[in-house]
C-alpha cells in the first residue's frame, strides 16, 4: 500500500490530514507523489501519519526501507519465540 492508498481508505482529503496530523498539506502531497522520499521522514512524522490513518509503518513504508522493517520485525518475533 502507499500513503496516498491509505489515506484514501480512511476518507480523508490531503487537506484533512494535514489538519488532523499538522503536516503541511504539501508536503503530504510531495510525499504522496514522490518528489519527498517518505521513507526519509522523521519517524516521529511516520508514526503520526499511522496514528490518524490507524495504519502500521507497512502500510506508507516502500522499498528497501519497507523491507528492512518487516525483516527487522520477523527477527524480533523469532527473538520472543524462544
Amino acid at each position: 500500500m502507499s500513503l496516498k492508498e491509505t489515506r484514501k481508505r480512511e476518507n480523508y482529503t490531503l487537506e484533512e490530514l494535514s489538519l488532523v496530523t499538522d503536516i503541511n498539506p504539501k508536503i503530504l502531497g510531495f510525499y504522496e507523489s514522490g518528489y519527498r522520499d517518505i521513507n526519509g521522514a522523521k519517524l516521529g512524522t511516520l508514526l503520526t501519519l499511522c496514528e490518524a490513518l490507524s495504519c502500521d509503518l507497512e502500510d506508507i513504508l516502500t522499498g528497501e526501507v519497507l523491507q528492512m522493517w518487516q525483516m527487522y520485525k520477523l527477527e524480533r518475533e523469532g527473538d520472543n519465540d524462544g
